[in-house]
């Protein structure tokens, strides 16, 4: 059996996550490799526009990669990054925080702020030498996580009134006939009040 390309698989989330915003009232909007993510979810009004990586799960639930100095900046610091990850082939899109999923996620918890003040540094010295001689860094960092991405759905769904993935797990929503929402967080409902 040929495997299928990754960017081939990529695409696949991409246009799912397409559809997903599509049928939401959002449009997607690709952006500069540089920008630190790779998209902007923007609603029809424009009141609400979000800063989106988007994470294509095929066969391997339990990593993901992010390469250069912006995405790995937005990734660890910024509170308005969005990771939607692109279930297939199961169809489902999971939208999470990024900060609070990565401090969930990965192995740092005990450590946060003595990992966001070095990480802090470390982007700080990397961009000056980058600057001052010329050079192009293009980090990349491979996360593993602590809970596949997969186990956490089966989690959230089955235990919708646990909290333990509310503060992480924004919705998860299934394609088949139409879009439809499986969960939604009670943190989210929240904010629309």
């Amino acid at each position: 059996m040929e495997t299928e390309h990754t960017s081939r698989i990529e695409a696949r989330g991409w246009a799912l996550v397409t559809s997903l915003e599509t049928s939401r009232g959002f449009s997607l909007t690709l952006t500069a490799k540089r920008s630190g993510f790779n998209g902007l979810s923007i609603s029809k009004l424009g009141d609400d526009v979000r800063k989106i990586e988007v994470k294509t799960v095929g066969q391997s639930d339990k990593w993901f990669a992010v390469n250069g100095l912006r995405g790995i900046e937005r990734l660890f610091l910024d509170k308005d990054y969005w990771i939607y990850f692109a279930l297939l082939p199961e169809n489902i899109v999971v939208i999470t925080h990024a900060v609070p999923f990565l401090q969930k996620q990965v192995k740092y918890e005990n450590t946060n702020a003595q990992l966001t003040d070095e990480l802090k540094h470390w982007l700080a010295s990397t961009k000056k030498v980058s600057r001052d001689f010329g050079l192009r860094f293009v980090p990349r960092v491979h996360l593993n996580i602590r809970v596949p991405i997969r186990k956490m759905v089966k989690q959230t769904l089955e235990k919708p009134n646990n909290a333990e993935w509310h503060d992480v797990v924004a919705e998860i929503w299934r394609s088949g006939e139409k879009w439809e929402r499986d969960f939604r967080s009670p943190l989210e409902e929240a904010d629309d009040d």
